[in-house]
């Protein structure tokens, strides 16, 4: 009934912060996904119910704060910086090894970014991308994983 309850929560924040006006594609997302992960970070870190149930309260508040913050810095990115960026992320993970990675920067805008392998297992990469834009500096992980087919595949 609790983990009803608790994605219920979920559903209508969901709706509540995508329906708000001026709110870009990337902060929306970055809350939610915030929001969640905090949730989940909160509830494994509290003890017994009561704890639990405040950290849950409290990872759902700072993730969502850190999750849109990083949505806001990807949304200020302009579609070419987004594309340079997304590629970047797909080379690193096809041609890097842990500890390497790719960087790319923009001198019409100040803005750039990088990504770095920082582990791999069996099929999988997990990478930290950093983007800099107004000189604020955020970073963020991923994981992709090799397809049947030789692809690789973000999984977050």
């Amino acid at each position: 009934m609790k983990k009803i309850s608790m994605l219920c929560i979920l559903a209508m924040l969901a709706a509540t912060l995508s329906c708000a006006p001026g709110n870009r594609g990337g902060e929306t997302v970055g809350t939610l996904t915030g929001i969640l992960v905090g949730a989940i970070i909160g509830h494994t870190v509290g003890g017994d119910s009561s704890a639990r149930a405040l950290g849950t309260g409290v990872g759902m508040v700072v993730g969502g704060l850190v999750g849109s913050q990083l949505g806001r810095m990807y949304d200020q990115l302009n579609a070419e910086e987004k594309r340079v960026h997304s590629s970047i992320i797909t080379e690193s993970v096809q041609s890097s090894k842990v500890g390497e990675g790719h960087q790319w920067y923009n001198p019409e805008t100040g803005h750039s970014g990088r990504v770095v392998i920082v582990k791999e297992e069996a099929y999988c990469r997990e990478y930290q991308q950093t983007i800099v834009i107004g000189g604020k500096e955020e970073k963020a992980y991923g994981t992709a994983c090799r397809q049947p087919d030789g692809s690789w595949k973000i999984k977050n």
